[in-house]
């Protein structure tokens, strides 16, 4: 059966990232994993230092003081963390703070873990000298799910999901990720929004794929599944899927990511978009 050993989670330090920590600690009890809190900056020095000729002594002075500044703030994410982590064995915490590109570290540190917790960034948070890796960059990357939480969550019961649907290699890479989740649930909504103006018959085609998914699930110990195909409804898919979770009562909404590499920046579809920046809900990503 599948499960999570081991948990990648962001630190930060401030308050920003203390509901985070405890939903992560949380579900480090729930499956019994090792927790690894993580924090990364890279010092940066101010642009007039590196004009020419400036002093190279200037200069020197300039990076040690913005390198101390890091160190200090990865102090501070290293206490939030283990504050958080208290109720976890001492063996079962690790730390990693790194003087180095955020989503950089954040990646190599990856490969040792079954899931990676990041937060979103608010928009009057607290400016420090530790830069929040981009959740896009994580899920693009990481190759491991990605549990995006919202500002303020602290908890993730997960007894209720939405496992969003899609005929796509990342929707199926998705449920596989999430079965340690859905194998606890009470309930799972396995739903399919079809296009707006589907027929009666497509519909009947995606409900027809959606019962061979609940199949698959059930075989693995995935109980009490509801398969949904639906035109959509509200005005976006996001919106369809927050709707969904809503009358479930769901905190956890799991979806593939579906993005690609443009001009070194990512390009997401609207989805997955919306799903790494304004859901309310939990939500567990893979690409």
């Amino acid at each position: 059966m599948s499960t999570i050993a081991t948990i990648l989670v962001h630190a930060e330090s401030d308050l920003a990232a203390s509901g985070r920590l405890r939903l992560a600690t949380g579900l480090a009890r729930r499956f019994d994993a090792s927790l690894t809190g993580f924090a990364a900056g890279d010092p940066v020095i101010p642009m007039l230092a590196d004009a020419a000729g400036a002093d190279g002594r200037l200069i020197a002075q300039l990076l040690d003081e913005a390198e101390a500044r890091v160190r200090a703030e990865l102090a501070k994410a290293e206490r939030s963390f283990r504050a958080a982590a208290a109720p976890l064995a001492e063996a079962q915490c690790e730390w990693g703070g790194f003087l180095a590109s955020p989503v950089a570290a954040l990646l190599h540190e990856a490969a040792a873990a079954d899931l990676v917790i990041i937060g979103r960034a608010q928009a009057n948070g607290e400016q420090t000298d530790l830069v929040a890796p981009n959740p896009g960059d994580v899920l693009m990357q990481a190759g491991r799910p990605v549990l995006v939480v919202p500002p303020e969550v602290e908890t993730l019961t997960a007894r209720r999901i939405v496992l969003a649907w899609k005929e796509s290699r990342e929707a199926r890479r998705a449920a596989a990720d999430a079965l340690p989740f859905l194998v606890q649930a009470e309930q799972v909504l396995l739903l399919e929004i079809t296009d707006r103006g589907a027929t009666t018959e497509e519909l009947a085609t995606a409900q027809i794929r959606l019962e061979g998914v609940a199949r698959w699930l059930g075989r693995h110990g995935v109980a009490a599944i509801r398969s949904k195909a639906i035109a959509l409804r509200a005005a976006t898919v996001p919106e369809e899927l927050q709707q969904a979770a809503e009358a479930l009562r769901a905190d956890l909404i799991v979806a593939g990511g579906y993005g690609h590499s443009r001009l070194r920046e990512w390009v997401f579809g609207g989805v997955t978009r919306a799903l790494l920046q304004q859901s309310p809900l939990c939500c567990l990503l893979s690409h």
